[in-house]
């Protein structure tokens, strides 16, 4: 009885979900081509410097070309003045990265020779 869900938490833990999904299947994919820790690297520093650009509390219609650039592969969660926290792009156009990073990794894994 003590606790309350708000429809509005719900929504924030479908945007973490999605978040997190693109930067694994983002790092599964680099990690097949590179086959080292430097895979991981060029995802947190993609994550990075797409945090850094994100503008906060503004319309979404007001964000920086730099943002909006940025936050087409490398999603992030961001507050903004008309809806609150939420993903630039929304929940779909995450769905749908993961979508073409969850074939891009199939594909890659039937096509490459991971015995070298």
């Amino acid at each position: 009885p003590y606790m309350r869900v708000n429809i509005n938490d719900l929504a924030i833990l479908g945007d973490l979900i999605v978040f997190s999904s693109v930067y694994l299947l983002l790092y599964i994919l680099i990690y097949f081509y590179g086959k080292g820790i430097y895979s991981l690297l060029i995802i947190v520093v993609g994550y990075f410097v797409s945090d850094i650009t994100i503008d906060y509390y503004v319309l979404k219609s007001s964000a920086s070309v730099v943002s909006k650039t940025l936050n087409f592969i490398f999603v992030n969660i961001g507050y903004y003045i008309d809806e609150g926290y939420g993903l630039y792009y929304g929940k779909t156009w995450g769905i749908i990265l993961i979508t073409i990073l969850f074939l891009g990794i199939i594909l890659t894994y039937i096509k490459k020779d991971f015995e070298n």
